[in-house]
């Protein structure tokens, strides 16, 4: 019992830690970078000292929602009574080191609207050019055929997608890619990743992957990027901008993991869809 306490007390310190390492070292960001296209919120000192207290409870909610990958995917991939066919099938990309259980509430809201949805995920040691290998080797299924799907992708997500566009034969595919919190041009946060396992070493800036998808051609179907202005994951905040041929839409004060469960951002990500929709 005494080992389980240590356990329990060192992932508890490691926690708060992380959480307020997070919050100082955005605001650090925020105030020696150039003004951005994604400035940071117009917080006083009182709701900066709450933003810790938000950046605890992503931690703890991540970590603990976690088991309920499978769950989350196997629930909301079955036909619903709302269920639309005039509106196309989205595809959810998840982030690092999460899974399916990331898009609970966001499946939770769009399935109400009625949008059937897929989820792709991937393991945790399986390197980035292999994962979006193994994405296209997804959207191929029959399932997909003919159906032209929506992308909706988070955190590293994004980057997957993004290596798929490049083949023009998979965007004809795609009705078009919305992405949410995507670290564009990678985050000063992925040095601290230990080990050439890590899958956060291609989120480096300048790493060989973030090169390779500067060098790609401007997508030719509808492309978004939702940025929170409170992200405190991808720093500094000019690395969320998305590259030409992209379209930027900030979401105020949303933070990195949190703006998933946000109603704002269900609210931004649904026009776009509509809006994309609307363009095929």
């Amino acid at each position: 019992m005494s080992l389980i306490k240590a356990l329990v007390c060192l992932t508890a310190l490691s926690v708060l830690l992380s959480a307020f390492a997070l919050t100082l070292l955005f605001w650090y960001e925020a105030k020696n970078s150039p003004e951005a296209r994604v400035p940071a919120p117009d917080w006083g000192y009182l709701k900066r000292g709450l933003q810790f207290f938000l950046n605890l409870a992503e931690i703890v909610c991540g970590l603990l929602l976690l088991p309920f990958g499978p769950l989350v995917r196997a629930f909301f991939q079955r036909p619903g009574a709302t269920e639309r066919k005039d509106l196309p099938m989205l595809v959810f990309i998840h982030g690092l080191y999460h899974n399916a259980s990331t898009w609970l509430y966001m499946a939770w809201f769009l399935r109400k609207k009625g949008f059937r949805m897929r989820f792709f995920t991937y393991g945790r040691f399986t390197p980035l050019p292999a994962i979006s290998e193994d994405f296209g080797n997804f959207m191929r299924r029959p399932d997909f055929q003919g159906a032209r799907p929506l992308i909706v992708a988070h955190s590293m997500g994004g980057l997957i997608a993004r290596a798929c566009l490049a083949d023009r034969a998979f965007e004809e595919g795609v009705a078009g890619v919305v992405t949410l919190g995507t670290p564009h041009a990678g985050s000063k946060l992925a040095v601290l990743a230990v080990g050439k396992w890590n899958q956060a070493r291609f989120l480096e800036s300048g790493s060989e992957f973030l090169r390779s998808l500067q060098d790609a051609p401007a997508p030719a179907i509808p492309c978004v990027s939702l940025a929170g202005t409170a992200d405190e994951m991808v720093l500094p905040a000019s690395s969320l901008v998305p590259p030409p041929g992209w379209t930027l839409k900030l979401v105020p004060n949303a933070a990195h993991l949190s703006m998933l469960f946000c109603p704002s951002t269900c609210a931004a990500l649904l026009d776009e869809l509509e809006r994309i929709n609307l363009r095929c």
